[in-house]
């Protein structure tokens, strides 16, 4: 069984850096917790350029925006993020809700993937290996829900080698700064009593967001780890299905003797009996029997009717 950590990579997919990046952070600390080695891609902090439809992808499998630099420097961070996607183990998206979708940044990073389904459903070449991939999705919320956003994830990310297995519901979380906090003791005495009940649920809703995503992201680890090694197991189950297919291919074919197999056994007597045989065979005849000693011996033994 592989001993070898698994690699997930956390993208915070808001132009923001706040709830989105809070999130992750804590997403990695219980993933870390649980074995797992952990990267992460602040869409906040990177430029990627929409794409352009021009269809280049579909003839090279290449986007066309890859060969744009700037100062010798590639001109935006999309080949930064692919780098690490295409080789990590694990997915794991926070995403904002804007009006039930992804919020426009992220849609352009999104969009970037068509050489990936060019490469596949257009060029023909291999797939890559289908990984999980988590959705923690925040904001406000949205009376028209998110399913549109995990749609699009799902139908985006297919393409880049990720199954997107779980979406879960982190609506309400808060980063820790633009979390209500409780006023210090000196200041208790001028809330009213509604106002410090408010602040308390905050605070306790605040405490209840940050377990849930450290046991969230420890969880994922686990499961990736769990995979693993059921995919190592299931590797090995396949060679040892070929094995079998050999063996029996082999044993549907007559098995050749070799020349000591296919003589006789004889015993003692046999043996005595054989070279008896051979002298009364070749008398008369010229030819010159090698007869060892004893065998002679035998022979005329058995002539003279002391033997048997």
């Amino acid at each position: 069984m592989s001993e070898e950590k698994p690699d997930i990579l956390f993208i915070s997919a808001s132009p923001r850096r706040k709830t989105s990046v809070a999130l992750v952070g804590l997403l990695e600390q219980g993933a870390q917790k649980a074995g797992a080695r952990t990267q992460h891609f602040f869409l906040s902090e990177k430029h990627i350029d929409p794409c352009t439809g021009c269809g280049y992808c579909e003839k090279t499998g290449i986007c066309v925006l890859t060969k744009r630099t700037q100062d010798g420097h590639f001109a935006d961070d999309y080949l930064e993020l692919t780098a690490v996607l295409e080789r990590v183990g694990a997915l794991g998206i926070v995403a904002p809700v804007y009006f039930a979708g992804p919020c426009s940044q992220f849609k352009a990073l999104m969009d970037r993937f068509q050489p990936y389904y060019s490469q596949r459903y257009v060029l023909g070449q291999k797939p890559l290996p289908k990984r999980p991939a988590h959705l923690y999705v925040v904001g406000g919320g949205d009376a028209h829900g998110f399913a549109p956003l995990a749609g699009i994830v799902r139908s985006a990310f297919n393409v880049a080698g990720f199954s997107l297995e779980k979406v879960h519901d982190f609506i309400g979380f808060e980063a820790a700064r633009e979390a209500a906090k409780l006023s210090k003791e000196d200041d208790i005495e001028q809330c009213q009593p509604a106002q410090l009940v408010q602040m308390r649920r905050a605070a306790a809703q605040k405490q209840e967001f940050e377990e849930r995503a450290l046991s969230a992201g420890g969880a994922f680890a686990r499961y990736v780890v769990k995979q693993q090694e059921a995919d190592a197991l299931s590797a090995q189950l396949e060679e040892l299905k070929a094995e079998l297919e050999v063996l029996k291919s082999v044993g549907d074919e007559p098995r050749k003797e070799s020349p000591a197999e296919r003589a006789p056994v004889l015993g003692a007597r046999d043996e005595i009996e054989f070279e008896y045989f051979n002298l009364i065979h070749n008398k008369g005849k010229g030819a010159a029997v090698p007869v060892d000693v004893d065998s002679a011996a035998a022979a005329a033994a058995i002539d003279e009717g002391d033997v048997g």
